[in-house]
Protein backbone atom coordinates (compact mmCIF):
# COMPACT_ATOMS: atom_id res chain seq x y z
CA UNK A 1 0.00 0.00 0.00
CA UNK A 2 3.10 2.55 0.54
CA UNK A 3 3.47 3.01 -3.50
CA UNK A 4 -0.21 3.43 -3.59
CA UNK A 5 -1.95 6.09 -5.60
CA UNK A 6 -4.50 7.11 -2.84
CA UNK A 7 -6.12 5.27 -0.02
CA UNK A 8 -9.19 4.01 -0.27
CA UNK A 9 -12.00 5.89 2.23
CA UNK A 10 -11.73 5.00 5.51
CA UNK A 11 -15.35 3.74 5.57
CA UNK A 12 -15.01 1.40 2.76
CA UNK A 13 -12.28 -0.50 4.04
CA UNK A 14 -12.10 -3.58 5.19
CA UNK A 15 -10.81 -4.64 9.17
CA UNK A 16 -7.93 -5.58 7.28
CA UNK A 17 -7.02 -2.79 4.96
CA UNK A 18 -7.58 -0.49 7.98
CA UNK A 19 -4.92 -2.10 10.21
CA UNK A 20 -2.46 -2.22 7.26
CA UNK A 21 -3.50 1.69 6.10
CA UNK A 22 -2.46 2.62 9.78
CA UNK A 23 -0.22 0.44 9.90
CA UNK A 24 2.25 1.77 7.37
CA UNK A 25 0.75 5.31 8.37
CA UNK A 26 2.66 5.06 11.81
CA UNK A 27 5.69 3.80 10.02
CA UNK A 28 6.14 6.95 8.19
CA UNK A 29 5.37 9.25 10.94
CA UNK A 30 8.42 7.15 12.90
CA UNK A 31 5.97 5.17 15.27
CA UNK A 32 3.79 1.66 15.67
CA UNK A 33 0.50 0.92 16.27
CA UNK A 34 -0.48 -0.57 19.32
CA UNK A 35 -0.97 -4.07 19.59
CA UNK A 36 -1.75 -6.36 23.06
CA UNK A 37 -1.24 -9.35 24.45
CA UNK A 38 -3.98 -11.53 26.09
CA UNK A 39 -2.56 -10.46 29.16
CA UNK A 40 -3.61 -6.63 28.10
CA UNK A 41 -0.02 -5.75 28.17
CA UNK A 42 2.13 -4.21 25.21
CA UNK A 43 2.74 -6.70 22.26
CA UNK A 44 4.05 -6.29 18.87
CA UNK A 45 2.52 -7.15 15.38
CA UNK A 46 3.95 -10.66 15.63
CA UNK A 47 3.24 -11.22 19.50
CA UNK A 48 -0.51 -9.61 19.98
CA UNK A 49 -3.90 -8.19 18.96
CA UNK A 50 -4.02 -5.38 17.19
CA UNK A 51 -5.61 -2.47 18.79
CA UNK A 52 -7.42 -0.70 16.49
CA UNK A 53 -8.91 2.18 18.49
CA UNK A 54 -5.16 2.54 20.44
CA UNK A 55 -3.77 2.81 17.06
CA UNK A 56 -5.85 5.27 15.27
CA UNK A 57 -5.92 7.57 17.88
CA UNK A 58 -2.39 7.27 18.04
CA UNK A 59 -2.43 7.79 14.10
CA UNK A 60 -4.65 11.00 14.33
CA UNK A 61 -2.77 12.81 17.11
CA UNK A 62 1.06 12.21 15.31
CA UNK A 63 -0.63 13.07 11.91
CA UNK A 64 -1.98 16.35 13.62
CA UNK A 65 1.55 16.91 14.06
CA UNK A 66 3.26 16.10 10.59
CA UNK A 67 3.68 19.61 9.46
CA UNK A 68 3.41 19.27 5.65
CA UNK A 69 -0.28 16.68 6.15
CA UNK A 70 -1.50 19.52 8.26
CA UNK A 71 -0.16 22.53 5.86
CA UNK A 72 -1.00 20.82 2.79
CA UNK A 73 -4.66 20.75 4.35
CA UNK A 74 -4.37 24.25 5.32
CA UNK A 75 -3.22 25.44 2.02
CA UNK A 76 -5.05 22.99 0.00
CA UNK A 77 -8.30 24.59 1.44
CA UNK A 78 -7.48 28.12 1.66
CA UNK A 79 -6.21 28.04 -2.29
CA UNK A 80 -9.99 26.61 -3.15
CA UNK A 81 -8.02 23.82 -5.11
CA UNK A 82 -11.07 21.32 -6.28
CA UNK A 83 -9.34 17.98 -4.82
CA UNK A 84 -9.90 20.35 -1.01
CA UNK A 85 -13.51 20.78 -1.40
CA UNK A 86 -15.54 19.47 1.34
CA UNK A 87 -12.93 19.62 4.17
CA UNK A 88 -12.70 21.39 7.17
CA UNK A 89 -9.17 22.79 7.66
CA UNK A 90 -9.92 24.54 11.09
CA UNK A 91 -11.29 20.61 12.89
CA UNK A 92 -7.74 19.46 11.46
CA UNK A 93 -7.52 16.19 11.93
CA UNK A 94 -10.40 14.66 14.50
CA UNK A 95 -11.27 11.72 12.71
CA UNK A 96 -10.06 8.93 10.51
CA UNK A 97 -11.98 10.06 7.88
CA UNK A 98 -11.30 13.70 7.86
CA UNK A 99 -7.28 11.84 8.04
CA UNK A 100 -8.13 9.55 5.01
CA UNK A 101 -9.78 12.18 2.61
CA UNK A 102 -6.73 13.95 3.47
CA UNK A 103 -4.60 11.26 2.35
CA UNK A 104 -6.76 11.42 -0.95
CA UNK A 105 -6.83 15.09 -1.31
CA UNK A 106 -3.10 15.19 -1.20
CA UNK A 107 -2.48 12.13 -3.35
CA UNK A 108 -4.38 13.32 -6.35
CA UNK A 109 -2.69 16.45 -6.46
CA UNK A 110 0.55 15.55 -6.06
CA UNK A 111 -0.08 12.91 -9.34
CA UNK A 112 -2.46 15.26 -11.03
CA UNK A 113 -1.20 18.53 -10.64
CA UNK A 114 2.70 17.74 -9.49
CA UNK A 115 3.58 14.46 -11.94
CA UNK A 116 4.11 12.09 -9.19
CA UNK A 117 4.39 8.79 -9.44
CA UNK A 118 2.92 7.86 -5.84
CA UNK A 119 2.88 9.45 -2.93
CA UNK A 120 5.09 7.38 -0.63
CA UNK A 121 7.95 9.84 0.56
CA UNK A 122 8.28 12.85 2.80
CA UNK A 123 9.83 14.70 -0.17
CA UNK A 124 6.32 14.03 -1.98
CA UNK A 125 4.33 15.90 0.85
CA UNK A 126 6.84 18.23 1.47
CA UNK A 127 6.00 19.25 -2.68
CA UNK A 128 2.54 19.18 -2.33
CA UNK A 129 2.37 21.34 0.50
CA UNK A 130 4.74 23.73 -0.95
CA UNK A 131 2.61 24.16 -4.38
CA UNK A 132 -0.33 24.52 -2.54
CA UNK A 133 1.42 27.39 -0.34
CA UNK A 134 2.27 28.97 -3.57
CA UNK A 135 -1.59 28.57 -4.80
CA UNK A 136 -2.95 29.98 -1.72
CA UNK A 137 -0.16 33.16 -1.55
CA UNK A 138 -0.93 34.15 -4.88
CA UNK A 139 -5.06 33.17 -4.76
CA UNK A 140 -4.73 36.15 -1.62
CA UNK A 141 -2.80 37.99 -3.82
CA UNK A 142 -5.37 37.93 -7.16
CA UNK A 143 -7.88 38.95 -4.93
CA UNK A 144 -6.19 42.27 -3.00
CA UNK A 145 -5.41 43.80 -6.40
CA UNK A 146 -9.24 42.92 -7.64
CA UNK A 147 -10.33 44.96 -4.60
CA UNK A 148 -8.02 47.34 -4.96
CA UNK A 149 -9.04 47.94 -8.61
CA UNK A 150 -12.20 48.16 -7.67
CA UNK A 151 -11.74 50.50 -5.06
CA UNK A 152 -10.17 52.62 -7.58
CA UNK A 153 -12.51 52.44 -10.13
CA UNK A 154 -15.43 53.75 -7.53
CA UNK A 155 -13.18 56.63 -6.62
CA UNK A 156 -13.00 57.86 -10.30
CA UNK A 157 -16.43 58.44 -11.56
CA UNK A 158 -17.94 60.92 -14.36
CA UNK A 159 -20.77 63.35 -12.81
CA UNK A 160 -23.93 62.65 -14.15
CA UNK A 161 -25.72 65.00 -16.69
CA UNK A 162 -28.40 66.09 -14.21
CA UNK A 163 -25.80 66.37 -11.25
CA UNK A 164 -23.05 68.36 -13.86
CA UNK A 165 -25.82 70.75 -14.74
CA UNK A 166 -26.93 71.64 -11.29
CA UNK A 167 -23.07 72.11 -10.42
CA UNK A 168 -22.34 74.47 -13.39
CA UNK A 169 -25.11 76.47 -12.58
CA UNK A 170 -24.27 77.24 -8.60
CA UNK A 171 -20.42 78.06 -10.41
CA UNK A 172 -21.43 80.70 -12.55
CA UNK A 173 -23.43 82.61 -10.15
CA UNK A 174 -21.13 82.04 -7.16
CA UNK A 175 -18.36 83.52 -9.76
CA UNK A 176 -20.36 86.72 -9.77
CA UNK A 177 -20.46 89.14 -6.33
CA UNK A 178 -24.28 90.20 -5.70
CA UNK A 179 -24.64 92.36 -2.85
CA UNK A 180 -28.70 93.72 -3.71
CA UNK A 181 -28.49 96.00 -0.16
CA UNK A 182 -25.56 98.01 -2.05
CA UNK A 183 -26.26 101.70 -3.36
CA UNK A 184 -27.49 100.85 -7.06
CA UNK A 185 -28.41 97.93 -7.41
CA UNK A 186 -30.87 96.85 -9.92
CA UNK A 187 -33.34 94.71 -10.79
CA UNK A 188 -31.77 92.85 -12.55
CA UNK A 189 -28.91 91.91 -9.98
CA UNK A 190 -32.21 91.31 -7.47
CA UNK A 191 -33.26 88.63 -10.03
CA UNK A 192 -29.65 86.75 -10.75
CA UNK A 193 -29.01 86.84 -6.62
CA UNK A 194 -32.40 84.91 -5.98
CA UNK A 195 -31.56 82.30 -9.16
CA UNK A 196 -28.52 81.64 -7.19
CA UNK A 197 -30.32 80.67 -3.90
CA UNK A 198 -32.08 79.07 -5.93
CA UNK A 199 -29.92 77.04 -8.14
CA UNK A 200 -27.71 75.98 -5.02
CA UNK A 201 -31.36 75.10 -3.11
CA UNK A 202 -32.00 73.01 -6.39
CA UNK A 203 -28.62 71.45 -5.90
CA UNK A 204 -29.23 70.45 -2.22
CA UNK A 205 -32.21 68.67 -3.43
CA UNK A 206 -30.76 66.50 -6.20
CA UNK A 207 -28.07 65.37 -3.81
CA UNK A 208 -30.80 64.59 -1.37
CA UNK A 209 -32.48 62.95 -4.05
CA UNK A 210 -29.36 60.90 -4.39
CA UNK A 211 -28.64 61.61 -7.98
CA UNK A 212 -25.78 58.70 -8.35
CA UNK A 213 -22.55 59.01 -10.78
CA UNK A 214 -22.40 57.19 -13.77
CA UNK A 215 -19.83 55.03 -13.25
Amino acid sequence: MSDRKKPKKFSKMGYQQKELYINEELKKLGQEAVYRQDSGGRGNQSTGMFDMEASKEKLLSAASNDYDRRESLKYGVNSGDKRFAGLDASSGFNSMDALVNTDRAVAKYGINKLGHKNMSSDADYAAVSNSLFNKSRDGMSANEQQKEAKDNTSESYTPSTELADARKTVDEFDNKDYDIYKSGAGEQQRKEASQQFLGKYKLDLKKKANFKPTI
